[in-house]
């Protein structure tokens, strides 16, 4: 069975999202659904939805890592992707930071470069002698993909209506383990608490990147005798929650 491969330039919004879905149903009425793959999203200036989104900017922070991971909720979710395919890993900087400052890899430029890479390197090394990768927080972000919901997991819905406004998840299971990554677009701190599956017996691991730590194993006090889990979400922030 065939793929159907979909990029991201339009940024669609839930709802249009929902309506290409039930579009690709409809051209498939009696056969088996072709499973979606997600393969590429690029340059992002803000978050929205409109091809005016797409546009000149260099943003390695939270912010921009957060507009990119809510489009990979989107798909995997609504439109049920079964995958998703970063394009592009590393890409030239807008500057030279031995030229230029050293914080123009770090601080968001609003009028150069794009949001392309995971990593950025300096294109003028050869004149400069700068070899350094610089990370974004993009990569942190993919990161918490790549790494906890593996192939063969098994993704599972988690409903918008119970959680906090701008905070979406995304859940999934392999063998014993469950995982679910939160995603708080909020500059402010947000508490959710869940209730565990049946059978879980612990927390395993609890991972939040924020801007100012890049991946962190977190021990904080979590509640789990009344068979739910309280955790609090960093303004600007992914968390990983394992629980096994």
């Amino acid at each position: 069975m065939k793929n159907i491969a979909v990029h991201n330039y339009v940024y669609p919004d839930d709802a249009s999202l929902l309506e290409y879905y039930q579009s690709v149903r409809d051209l498939t009425a009696g056969e088996e659904l072709r499973p979606v793959k997600f393969t590429e999203t690029c340059c992002s200036a803000r978050s929205g939805s409109g091809s005016d989104v797409f546009g000149a900017q260099y943003d390695p922070t939270m912010k921009n890592a957060l507009i990119v991971a809510r489009y990979v909720w989107q798909y995997l979710t609504i439109v049920q992707a079964e995958s998703f395919d970063r394009w592009t890993a590393v890409t030239n900087l807008p500057c030279s930071p031995k030229i230029d400052r050293a914080q123009c890899a770090t601080a968001i430029n609003e009028t150069a470069g794009y949001n392309s890479g995971l990593v950025y390197i300096d294109g003028n090394y050869n004149k400069t002698r700068d070899y350094n990768l610089y990370m974004t927080k993009r990569a942190f972000m993919l990161k918490h993909f790549a790494y906890f919901h593996r192939p063969g997991s098994v993704r599972y819905d988690v409903p918008q209506d119970q959680l906090p406004s701008s905070v979406n998840a995304v859940a999934s299971k392999q063998g014993s383990t469950w995982t679910v990554l939160f995603m708080n677009n909020q500059t402010h701190t947000n508490d959710v608490k869940r209730q565990l599956p049946n059978g879980t017996t612990k927390v395993a691991r609890l991972v939040q990147p924020t801007d100012s730590e890049d991946w962190t194993d977190v021990s904080p006090v979590l509640v789990v005798k009344t068979g739910a889990v309280n955790l609090s979400l960093p303004g600007q922030s992914l968390s990983t929650l394992q629980l096994s």
